[in-house]
């Protein structure tokens, strides 16, 4: 069957990216103690060449979901290059996660993300 499916966009959900406690295809995807640590490169298991690559390929625009970020103790990239603009606080279960309070965090996540073609944006585990 030669037919043309009319792909507009494509889902990244977490598996994409690496997570505390385990890579992005670890084991227990489901515990809040597998946070976000790199939102922006994904894991090289997933990925090899990295998301740009993909949108070079493609040229379908991206629609990525993300977790909670981790704690920098865990290994939060974006805590530990500024650590003023975030807090670390409990969620519900009990887990330490990271928060941001910075617009300029923000700034430069969805700058980066244009880049990999991300042109919208799915918070979850917050």
């Amino acid at each position: 069957m030669d037919q043309e499916i009319p792909v507009r966009w494509i889902l990244y959900d977490s598996w994409f990216y690496s997570k505390a406690n385990g890579s992005a295809t670890g084991s227990g995807m489901m515990s809040p103690s597998h946070a976000a640590l790199n939102w922006s490169d994904a894991d090289p298991s997933v990925f090899p060449s990295g998301l740009r690559s993909v949108y070079r390929a493609t040229g379908c625009p991206v629609v990525a979901h993300a977790r909670a970020w981790a704690s920098a103790k865990e290994g939060n990239v974006y805590a530990n290059a500024d650590p003023t603009g975030w807090i670390e606080s409990r969620d519900t279960t009990g887990e330490v996660i990271g928060l941001p309070i910075t617009s300029a965090f923000w700034d430069a996540l969805f700058t980066d993300a244009r880049e990999w073609g991300c042109l919208q944006y799915q918070q979850d585990w917050m």
